[in-house]
């Protein structure tokens, strides 16, 4: 395990990062931060107070009433683009080992003061060079550039001649073709610019949003002409975890006849990034009428 620091946050595409250094051999890796978290990191480092304690400020204090204190915050895996993390908790002379989100271990570890570690193999797959002023927030920016550059850009293939992947990192157009893939369903807005080889059906959707029965129809419709005229078809979202998911799993449903639970396992089984927002589970349990409910889907959730 490599001890790191925090260098600073900041805000790239839309999206909030804390930069985290090694600073004896000169590398950073920035770690995507969201909800809550974003909040306490940034007010841990600003050094905002608020009136009310926050949830990490809490935790902390609920931990000291208990004779409970975090002896390191661990990042552990790096699987695709998703990084994976354990607090360890020291209670009665034990030492037990919490998950916990990459950015609320951030959180946590600042609001402790306790030592943040990342493996080695996850700091070299996701490192690279920290520039001289790595406090400036273009120093900040150009790690997160980088660290996008350098990941791969995963095409997995959920059934024959359908994938799925998010746009945000572009391949070489060569990685098409060399996979016979020539449409595409975009499902985020129209922010990538796709290779001429490709040819792209646009049928955005907000992530986290309840979809309109008619989007998902329209969505499955084209892949399924596609497929029955012999083309392979991309299913794209701007990251590859949501909206993608629930459009595979729609056609998986609709499409191919798939039972839900067995669509999920399947897809899972292939591209371990799958994960709808809760509201669009909810919109394919209410167009498809399916037999299940939400508190099934929660339970297969937890299987994973």
């Amino acid at each position: 395990m490599l001890e790191v620091q925090i260098a600073g946050f900041t805000k790239y595409d839309d999206q909030r990062f804390v930069i985290l250094v090694h600073r004896a051999s000169r590398r950073a890796m920035p770690v995507g931060v969201y909800g809550s978290s974003a909040w306490e990191i940034e007010a841990a480092i600003d050094g905002w107070r608020f009136l009310l304690p926050y949830t990490f400020e809490s935790v902390t204090h609920m931990l000291e009433a208990c004779g409970a204190a975090v002896e390191a915050v661990h990042i552990t895996e790096l699987a695709g683009d998703i990084l994976y993390a354990k607090a360890l908790l020291c209670a009665a002379d034990h030492t037990h080992e919490i998950a916990i989100r990459p950015n609320d271990a951030v959180a946590l570890a600042l609001r402790t003061g306790s030592p943040l570690r990342v493996s080695e193999a996850v700091f070299e797959q996701a490192c690279v060079p920290a520039p001289d002023k790595i406090l400036d927030d273009a120093g900040l920016v150009r790690i997160v550039e980088e660290n996008r550059r350098k990941q791969v850009f995963g095409l997995d293939e959920v059934v024959e001649g359908v994938y799925i992947s998010g746009a945000r990192r572009m391949p070489d157009p060569a990685a098409f073709k060399a996979l016979g893939i020539t449409h595409v369903l975009q499902l985020h807005r129209a922010n990538a610019t796709w290779p001429d080889c490709l040819e792209v059906f646009d049928n955005q959707l907000e992530d986290g949003e309840f979809a309109p029965k008619e989007r998902l129809a329209r969505g499955v419709e084209f892949v399924k002409a596609q497929r029955a005229a012999g083309n392979k078809v991309l299913i794209a979202c701007w990251e590859g975890i949501s909206r993608s998911s629930t459009f595979v799993l729609a056609y998986l449903v609709d499409g191919l006849g798939y039972d839900l639970r067995d669509a999920w396992r399947l897809l899972r089984a292939r591209h371990h990034k799958a994960w709808p927002a809760r509201e669009l589970w909810a919109s394919l349990l209410a167009h498809y009428d399916l037999p299940y409910t939400l508190s099934d889907v929660i339970q297969w959730l937890s299987e994973v």
